[in-house]
């Protein structure tokens, strides 16, 4: 099956929205990840200065 030469105005302007979307996304994650990295840094200094554990330790119970 052939894909056609000439695409409608309707696809770009989707392919535009969708491209636009990744993007955002794209910096929000970034933007996020920053944001765990700060917080992990912080903690790692807490749990230094303060000498006692932050963070939950694997298989505790709740």
């Amino acid at each position: 099956m052939k894909k056609k030469l000439t695409e409608s105005p309707e696809k770009t302007l989707r392919e535009r929205t969708l491209e636009a979307r990744l993007a955002q996304l794209e910096k929000e994650l970034k933007a996020e990840k920053l944001k765990t990295e700060a917080a992990n840094a912080m903690i790692d200094v807490a749990e230094e200065e303060l000498g006692i554990d932050i963070r939950k330790k694997a298989g505790a119970k709740q």
